[in-house]
């Protein structure tokens, strides 16, 4: 669940091991594994986060992640992750040295039970009353910032994002909408071929951008959902189910049904 300009909760179920490859971290994130394990490969370096662990991952990190159910119980996982706007906000309440900012994935394998506790909580009230007000939920948001810096770990800012990132978080918003050019150019205040030109620079295009929020987001829908394969389709901006099937397996290599 998604909180505009705060952050986004979402409780992950997955009954199948298989490999999510290239999967991009736009904001930071945190992720507790309930049953199961998770496995992380980011530019050479491996993690393995297991059952009762948490593992911390800095926003802009391209990664393959493989999640594994153990003992015939599914692999379950509490994430939660920052808008900027957010970090922006409480980095100028907290003062911090830059030694503390964390600037890798890293894993907690120690946990107290009070946070633990409060993790689970939160994430309760939050996906239970998703019409909360928004200064309660911007201040669970905070509050767990607040618990990981008791743990000496704040998430690093983003002075100077690139277009690239600021266009995924635009698209982010409303990966279902039928996305322009001219129309993304405009937010920007430059013109088509700039922003091309802007893009290609960093090795992208607005089309596959946008192919990757949507398959993305249809990955999360399926991991917490119940949703038809129709439904998450539709939520992500295609009439038929068979044609997010088909730009899902040319994405991830597997078919959207084998995670149901």
């Amino acid at each position: 669940m998604d909180f505009a300009s705060i952050g986004r909760v979402t409780y992950i179920t997955q009954r199948c091991n298989q490999t999510l490859k290239q999967i991009q971290s736009n904001d930071p994130m945190i992720v507790y594994v309930i049953n199961g394990e998770k496995q992380i490969e980011c530019e050479g370096e491996y993690f393995k986060v297991k059952t009762g662990q948490l593992v911390l991952i800095p926003a802009g990190n391209l990664m393959n992640i493989n999640n594994f159910y153990i003992d015939d119980k599914d692999y379950q996982a509490i994430c939660y992750s920052w808008h900027a706007q957010l970090l922006d906000q409480f980095a100028l309440s907290h003062l911090y040295q830059s030694s503390q900012i964390l600037k890798k994935i890293k894993v907690e394998t120690i946990l107290p039970e009070t946070f633990i506790t409060r993790l689970i909580q939160i994430k309760t009230e939050l996906l239970k009353h998703n019409q909360c007000n928004s200064n309660l939920v911007k201040h669970l948001f905070i509050e767990l910032l607040i618990r990981l810096s008791a743990f000496g770990v704040y998430f690093p800012l983003n002075n100077n994002p690139k277009i690239s990132q600021k266009i995924r978080e635009i698209i982010n918003q409303q990966p279902d909408k039928k996305w322009q050019a001219a129309e993304i150019a405009k937010q920007f205040a430059m013109s088509e071929s700039t922003l091309r030109r802007h893009l290609a620079l960093e090795g992208y295009n607005l089309s596959k951008i946008i192919l990757d929020i949507r398959m993305n987001f249809g990955l999360m829908l399926l991991q917490t959902t119940q949703k038809t394969i129709l439904q998450i389709a539709q939520e992500v901006g295609y009439e038929s189910g068979s044609r997010f099937a088909f730009y899902f397996k040319q994405r991830f290599g597997f078919s959207p049904k084998r995670l149901r």
